[in-house]
């Protein structure tokens, strides 16, 4: 019988030790070679695959008694169980373990090719060796695209089912001088507030207002949103300015820098008065577009109804009730009430009020104040697209961020 090619890299130090020639590393001996194999395959792979061929890479008990002696008999510990098992099927354990490791690659912002650095495969066959990594190809061929069309299908039901959406955008040029274009979407889901990100698209052309509304305006519909949009957040450039303008989407200029100047409160009596005033005209305006639409939609009362506008009409006092009047009540109730602790939520306070602002309150404050939610995105995405990884496709990017953004909001 031959000797087994192991021991061309492995020194017996004693009866009951051998020592590798490569890493000086000692393994106990355990009445045959396995454990001298396996450290060969994992730590010098390169070394081993050189020098041996397929059908030498298994010893024979015959052989390993020749040369070990007899084979003791093993103990059944946790450890033999799982070294006799065989690797995960395809089934929900699997799914499972791929889909933790999927969501570790984006949140981590970790490189597609974690699974072929050799230590970390070894300290994940440590811990469960039955779990195979997913190659590069499945990941970003299969796996990948199906957690991102996942979570994607889940946030298409939240925005359909939202009143009112806002978002902000932002552009950014990436280190491979190419510009990307981010927009999150802000709106209320499951009674709170939250602002995915819709999606990051690469810039072809001029960054000019135009190109800018157009993908805009291209994701807006995608996402089924383009109608209950309600304004767009971004930074005070004259090209997102006009873009908002083409789209004819209000546009909210970001004024995160004046927050200072703001912290506490109007600075003047007369600011106060101006956004009372505002307050009023706007709330106004949106009892009147209500009213019409119940006036459409309701029968006109008969004369013998015998309602409160007859009684009215028989005693010649005329209903003074208009929207003007309803809204200028309806604000200074508001205006009356105590001021809430700065440290509360507005949007519990108005979600467990019956003023009749909610509905313009939950309108309102669903738009984002400044465009901070885009440039968070390009913070993160140039953790990404660094020199090493610079020609990641825009594809690749927007399903790796799309994940980190919103995984926490439509997880499982």
């Amino acid at each position: 019988m031959s000797k087994s090619r192991v021991w061309d890299y492995f020194k017996k130090s004693n009866e009951k030790f051998a020592k590798c020639s490569l890493c000086k590393r000692e393994y106990k001996l355990s009445g045959n070679t396995t454990n001298l194999i396996d450290h060969m395959k994992r730590k010098h792979n390169k070394a081993w695959s050189s020098t041996v061929s397929a059908n030498q890479y298994e010893d024979t008990t015959e052989q390993n008694e020749q040369i070990c002696g007899p084979s003791p008999k093993k103990r059944n510990t946790v450890k033999n169980y799982f070294d006799r098992s065989s690797k995960y099927l395809d089934g929900k354990t699997k799914q499972n373990l791929d889909k933790k490791y999927v969501r570790m690659i984006a949140v981590d912002m970790e490189p597609l090719r974690k699974g072929e650095h050799e230590e970390f495969r070894d300290f994940v066959n440590t811990l469960d060796s039955r779990y195979e990594i997913p190659d590069t190809t499945t990941l970003k061929k299969k796996l990948l695209p199906q957690y991102y069309e996942n979570v994607k299908q889940k946030l298409v039901i939240a925005l359909s089912q939202a009143e009112h959406v806002s978002v902000t955008t932002d552009l950014w040029t990436s280190i491979a001088n190419e510009g990307i274009l981010s927009i999150t979407g802000h709106f209320f889901h499951n009674e709170k507030l939250i602002a995915p990100l819709l999606e990051v698209v690469k810039m072809e052309g001029s960054h000019n207002a135009e190109n800018i509304a157009s993908v805009l305006d291209a994701s807006l519909l995608k996402w089924g949103i383009r109608s209950k949009c309600e304004a767009i957040t971004t930074d005070n450039a004259q090209t997102m300015i006009n873009a908002a303008a083409k789209l004819q989407i209000r546009h909210i200029p970001c004024f995160a820098h004046s927050l200072n100047l703001t912290k506490k409160g109007f600075k003047t009596s007369d600011d106060e008065k101006r956004a009372a005033q505002w307050l009023e005209k706007t709330y106004a305006s949106h009892l009147a577009k209500e009213r019409l639409a119940v006036e459409e939609t309701q029968p006109t009362p008969s004369k013998s109804s015998g309602t409160s506008n007859d009684l009215l009409g028989f005693l010649d006092v005329p209903d003074v009730s208009t929207p003007l009047s309803n809204s200028l009540v309806d604000v200074r109730q508001y205006l009356e009430k105590p001021v809430i602790d700065r440290k509360e939520c507005p949007v519990k306070y108005w979600r467990y009020t019956n003023n009749r602002l909610k509905e313009l309150a939950m309108l309102y404050l669903c738009i984002p104040a400044s465009s901070v939610p885009s440039e968070r995105i390009f913070s993160k995405a140039g953790q990404i697209l660094t020199e090493r990884r610079n020609r990641l496709k825009d594809k690749r990017l927007n399903e790796l961020l799309f994940i980190k953004q919103n995984y926490s909001y439509f997880d499982d």
